[in-house]
């Protein structure tokens, strides 16, 4: 185990560097305990350089795992708001104590040893998941401080997000205290320190930390970090380990006695994908050797019972590390950890911590149902929008889990096969819909029996490892699939992106503007801070154009890398490389993110007026039914097949427009035919067709589906026998 000096000493040696070099730094010396779900943190040493333009003689810090603590802390209370009354199996807790300060060094670089204690106070005496210490005296802007303390953190048993599970696993996020982030914010320096919320995750300072970890024996390489992990001693029953990570602002660990730790390296050669390299290349104006990821080593601490899902979570994992180098630049750590959680502590899965993240899979998961490979895209997502650009995720949750979502659904459509719909028999997936009704599965189908293509059974100790094909691709499932009513409706592309326009049919209660953390629903959350966000990504993409999107994003990660950005930074970066668009950026965000405006254009009406020369002016009626104005597309189509193009600026809530004189009928109009709106809340009234042509036109659609019908009707029953 490492030596600890006396004070005087460490300050003599390590004080003065450790601050000049760093903003922020945490050397700490933990032992987790035999029981598994115990940390005493032996020494936490906290380095902090006052950042800000106002001095402060307070130091705020989370103490997010008291929230667990109790049945009236905020974050219980507030789920008891939100309508969950879920308690902790085993509540949790951190006691601090033993708090000192060690040393300042002033603004000119002069070093001060104190040794003085401090007292180390709650906010709220119920909840304890903000503390403060009172300082002697002010630390001035530019200069430091240095305090000492230990603490013990009771983890609770797994429960949103953290903890332990049965067989030796433990998450260990949040488990220790950690300073807020002094800014500014509404209009003056102060402590941003919320307690722990229901609907907010994360926020604080880019920090260096330095990290001894002493385990019971059996978790001996079967441990997974934040930073890069060493072995530095194993003697006595217990492993002592060596963390140490550079620029990340938070650290967690995994354990699991009963898990396979795996490897793998990660190498961009692996998944070239040269028509998206030459677009990025292009784009960005840089070569493709510059476009190219680094390498990086991929760590799966991983359930004995998944090992069929390894090959998923690398593939996944590796994917998210090329698509996302390629777009917003490499990543730059050394090592990526990928936690599956044990069965009994599925709570801890899904969430994202600087170099580490969890996923989750059960048992009997088909390939194309995309999991694990999903979750792992999405939690790996985070790595660069949360972990690289870390925002205020207390208020503006949109800044990553939306740029997340958008990026996620990008690489899903782009590098994976598209999911195909499955229902569940005796715990085992098999692709098809169920066939029939069945009330814990939701409705089913009795015709999706022959939809079933292939029978997948894994090994169990029940049944043999079965797969083998049920049908062909023949005229049974042409038939079923050509029925007139499954025909009838609109086609509507298959895209993940596309899927984000399920959140439409939700109600937008409140702006994105409003507080993540204070929304008055926690539904909403889902659609604020995930997909509406989404889809206002998509929306500008195709609106400025693929290229320009590009530089755009690329622009705002590469320069928000290890910064706090907020809601402006973005809304700037999108006017600077946008303003060619045609659209008022500065209004679109009024419409888009302050004012909770509903996006939704339509087509009217579309005449045909004779003329005296036998040919016909043309005139178009549009709406705009929502209070969201930006300029819109119209496309209007001739019985010959040309197409004129113009553009409505949609600022007028009712529009006649003259398209012009023709010597041929318009027979249909087209509000954003392109769908660039993503945001247009519905789609179906985007187009109209000329009164004149309407009757034929639609007799000739119900006419093809009739032929189309009947055709497999009798190529079905001539093909029975």
């Amino acid at each position: 185990m490492r030596k600890r000096t006396t004070i005087l000493s460490f300050l003599a040696a390590t004080l003065l560097p450790s601050l000049l070099a760093a903003q922020l730094s945490y050397d700490l010396d933990v032992e987790l305990n035999d029981d598994g779900r115990t940390i005493y943190g032996r020494s936490l040493v906290v380095s902090w350089v006052n950042t800000a333009s106002t001095p402060t003689d307070e130091l705020y810090w989370h103490v997010y795992n008291n929230a667990w603590s109790n049945k009236d802390t905020v974050f219980i209370s507030e789920g008891r708001y939100y309508g969950s009354d879920k308690l902790p199996r085993e509540w949790g807790s951190t006691e601090v104590f033993n708090v000192s300060m060690l040393s300042t060094v002033d603004a000119d670089g002069n070093a001060i040893p104190s040794g003085e204690e401090l007292k180390f106070e709650y906010l709220n005496d119920v909840d304890r998941t903000v503390g403060v210490v009172k300082l002697p005296s002010a630390i001035e802007p530019g200069a430091s401080v240095q305090v000492r303390l230990e603490f013990t953190s009771v983890m609770p048993q797994a429960f949103r997000r953290s903890g332990w599970g049965e067989g030796g696993y433990l998450h260990a996020v949040q488990w220790y205290p950690k300073l807020g982030v002094y800014e500014e914010l509404d209009g003056i320096d102060q402590w941003n320190c919320e307690p722990y919320h229901y609907l907010s995750e994360f926020y604080a300072d880019f920090a260096s930390y330095d990290v001894e970890l002493t385990l019971p024996e059996r978790f001996r390489d079967h441990c997974v970090t934040t930073g890069t992990l060493k072995e530095m001693d194993h003697s006595n029953g217990k492993v002592v380990y060596s963390s140490i990570a550079e620029d990340v602002h938070d650290f967690a660990f995994t354990v699991d006695a009963e898990a396979l730790l795996l490897r793998r390296t990660f190498h961009a050669v692996d998944y070239r994908n040269d028509a998206e390299e030459l677009k990025i290349s292009n784009a960005l104006g840089i070569t493709l050797k510059e476009v190219r990821p680094q390498s990086c080593e991929m760590i799966l601490l991983l359930q004995p019972e998944h090992a069929e899902y390894a090959n998923r979570y690398f593939g996944a994992t590796a994917k998210s590390l090329y698509y996302f180098g390629l777009w917003y630049g490499t990543y730059p750590y050394k090592t990526i950890s990928i936690v599956d959680p044990a069965n009994n502590a599925r709570k801890t899965g899904g969430m994202e911590y600087p170099r580490l993240f969890t996923g989750g899979v059960r048992l009997g998961m088909a390939e194309r149902t995309l999991s694990p490979q999903g979750v792992t895209v999405h939690e790996f997502g985070h790595q660069f929008w949360y972990g690289l650009v870390a925002n205020d995720e207390f208020r503006h949750a949109w800044l990553d889990e939306g740029f997340t979502t958008f990026a996620t659904n990008r690489i899903l459509d782009l590098a994976f096969r598209a999911p195909l719909d499955t229902f569940t028999l005796l715990g085992q997936q098999y692709y098809g819909r169920a066939p029939m009704s069945v009330p814990s599965y939701g409705e089913g189908d009795m015709r999706a029996m022959l939809g079933l293509q292939r029978w997948e059974n894994s090994k169990s100790k029940f049944f043999p490892e079965l797969s083998f094909e049920l049908r062909h691709n023949n005229s049974v499932q042409k038939f079923l699939s050509e029925l007139p009513l499954t025909t009838y409706y609109p086609h509507v592309e298959r895209s993940a992106s596309i899927g984000l326009r399920s959140s439409l049919l939700h109600d937008w209660g409140q702006p994105l503007a409003h507080p993540t953390y204070d929304l008055f629903d926690s539904g909403l959350r889902g659609v604020n801070a995930y997909r509406r966000p989404a889809l206002t990504l998509e929306t500008i993409s195709r609106i400025v154009g693929e290229d320009v999107f590009i530089r755009l994003m690329h622009d705002y990660h590469t320069n928000f890398r290890f910064k706090h950005p907020r809601p402006q930074d973005f809304f700037d970066v999108v006017a600077k490389h946008a303003v060619d668009a045609g659209v008022d950026w500065s209004s679109f965000w009024q419409h888009a993110y302050y004012q909770n405006d509903e996006l939704d254009y339509a087509a009217h009406f579309l005449h045909n007026s004779e003329n005296a020369d036998g040919g016909f002016h043309v005139e178009v009626g549009v709406r705009r039914r929502g209070a969201f104005v930006v300029p819109v597309d119209i496309d209007v189509t001739f019985e010959d097949g040309s197409v004129h193009h113009g553009v409505w600026d949609g600022v007028d809530s009712a529009k006649r427009i003259s398209v012009g004189d023709f010597a041929v009928k318009a027979t249909r109009v087209e509000v954003d035919p392109q769908r660039k709106l993503m945001l247009d809340r519905d789609w179906f009234n985007n187009s109209k067709l000329a009164k004149d042509v309407e009757g034929s036109d639609t007799a000739w659609h119900v006419a093809m589906r009739t032929m189309l019908w009947a055709q497999q009707v009798l190529h079905y029953f001539g093909a029975a026998g």
